[in-house]
């Protein structure tokens, strides 16, 4: 299973990415159709003194700019 998806960093703000794998559908949904993943994006305001609470090095792509950063992140590869 394969999933991607495409973010936003701004400058002055910490953002969160959340990649829940679960299964979708119900018995009448072929397995192959099951697995899943869905993405959550927390995004918050600097606390004072421009420190945000460390989180977790990912590996990304993407490009910066003086106000901020895009990418994309990437899940799985196997059949």
């Amino acid at each position: 299973m394969k999933s991607a998806h495409s973010f936003t960093a701004v400058e002055g703000k910490t953002l969160s990415l959340v990649a829940t794998a679960l299964e979708k559908g119900g018995v009448t949904t072929p397995l192959e159709q099951r697995p899943t993943i869905e993405w959550g994006e927390k995004i918050a305001s600097l606390g004072p003194g421009g420190s945000g609470a460390a989180a977790s090095p990912v590996k990304t792509e993407g490009s910066a700019s003086p106000s901020g950063a895009s990418g994309s992140i990437q899940i799985g590869g196997g059949k």
